[in-house]
């Protein structure tokens, strides 16, 4: 392929994925390998109005310092601005207990994000290319990647940017060859201890005598993985809005809608859980047991008999709270509890709303305590003469476990229960002809 014609090229892949824009600013990544001096030489050709950005990791001695210095000539010889940073990658793996190539790759895009805030960029251009998406896909499908990972290396995600994932690599040496360009060696990228070039060195050779175009298919496949899994979202989205139900804090859906596993997986991904433990929450409602609680750092799922139900940690709250006279506290997120004084008027009927409690004022001494229900609490329910456990009246009610948990529950000075929040007060504070003053609690 001729220079035009693979410039060309590249510039029909960028307008036909929308990457770059004339009128705005590009961070180049340059590392003086073959792929990145191709990205800069065409970019530069193309007048695209970019700097350059070069990180020196220190972690090949010489060969560093030489692949700086590369860059440096580089950028002087194309007059293109040149930013350099040295990190210290081996201090930085140690203290934050991560492997030098995740430290290198931390590093790097940090400091390319941080550049690009600084230098007003649009974006930060990388060099992947058509290779780097097969090995993407391969290392993710060993890993028992899903589809998100079948994709490989997307165009442009968030600031980062692509322009070569249209060639393969042959075709930049080839392109660098015909301009003469010399390009640095990272002799690091033929140690096949390292995953992804084992799969460079020994299995993508044994792929293409199979099937000399089989780089080209994976990326052929990895565009359809893309196609596939925005026609799913669709549908996805569709059934969540059939079949997935807001009530309170609670999200809540039949495990009968369940077509297999990775529905599920689609379903509940959101909330933090794993794909071992949604594996595992698929076993579990094909069996006929009940009342299973599963954890993320961010949600709780409950399997209760026939359904699904899933809160928010931070939905309920878990210390009491007391309440030594009238006004709103904040209880937790979005939720207040509002406590105020009234006459009572005999000419106006109370309204009845499960979310307030209308009370004798005289009959309800401060403080009071706004909790979670606990073993053993009673109550008299309103209209009933004999107290009854808090745990069986919300059975009675058919409270799944996570309602029954975060049920709060009103107590006076002397730890009577005056009102189950959200359900109903206890007899002995209700409302009667002798009542003067009455209290108002508001739970919203």
């Amino acid at each position: 392929m001729s220079n035009n014609c693979l410039i060309n090229k590249v510039a029909s892949f960028i307008k036909q994925n929308n990457l770059l824009d004339n009128s705005k600013r590009y961070i180049v990544a340059l590392s003086g390998g073959a792929d990145s001096v191709s990205l800069l030489l065409i970019l530069h050709q193309l007048c695209y109005n970019i700097e350059a950005a070069h990180c020196n990791f220190h972690l090949r001695g010489n060969d560093s310092n030489d692949d700086e210095d590369f860059c440096k000539t580089l950028c002087e010889r194309l007059d293109i601005t040149l930013h350099i940073k040295h990190f210290n990658t081996e201090e930085y793996s140690s203290s934050h207990k991560i492997s030098i190539e995740m430290a290198a790759r931390e590093l790097r895009y940090n400091y390319f994000n941080t550049l690009a805030i600084e230098r007003n960029a649009e974006g930060i251009c990388v060099a992947h290319h058509i290779n780097d998406v097969a090995e993407t896909m391969l290392l993710n499908l060993v890993r028992g990647s899903g589809i998100k990972g079948l994709q490989g290396i997307l165009p442009h995600r968030d600031n980062i940017i692509r322009p070569l994932l249209c060639v393969t690599r042959n075709e930049i040496e080839d392109f660098l060859i015909s301009k003469h360009q010399d390009f640095k060696q990272d002799f690091t990228n033929f140690d096949d201890e390292i995953n992804r070039n084992r799969l460079r060195i020994n299995v993508i050779p044994q792929l293409e005598k199979i099937n000399n175009a089989s780089i080209l298919n994976m990326q052929r496949t990895a565009k359809r993985m893309v196609d596939a899994e925005q026609l799913i979202n669709i549908y996805i989205e569709e059934q969540r809005n059939k079949i997935v139900r807001q009530k309170d804090s609670f999200v809540s859906f039949n495990i009968a809608d369940i077509i297999n596993e990775y529905f599920l997986y689609l379903l509940i991904k959101e909330y933090d859980f794993s794909s071992a433990q949604i594996e595992n929450i698929y076993s579990y409602i094909r069996s006929p047991q009940t009342g299973k609680v599963f954890s993320s750092y961010s949600h709780d799922l409950l399997i209760d008999r026939n359904q699904i139900i899933i809160r928010k940690k931070t939905d309920y709250i878990t210390q009491p709270i007391i309440i030594n006279s009238t006004g709103t506290y904040n209880i937790a997120e979005n939720k207040t509890l509002t406590i105020s004084f009234e006459d009572l008027d005999k000419n106006k009927s109370i309204p009845k709303s499960s979310n307030i409690c209308f009370a004798d004022a005289d009959v309800i001494k401060f403080p009071l305590t706004l909790r979670r229900t606990c073993q053993g609490d009673r109550f008299i329910p309103f209209g009933m003469k004999q107290s009854k456990l808090v745990s069986d009246y919300l059975t009675d009610k058919k409270r799944n476990l996570f309602q029954k948990e975060s049920q709060l529950v009103v107590t006076d000075n002397e730890e009577k229960i005056v009102w189950l929040v959200d359900e109903r007060i206890d007899n002995r504070i209700r409302i009667t002809d002798k009542t003067k003053h009455i209290i108002k609690i508001i739970y919203e």
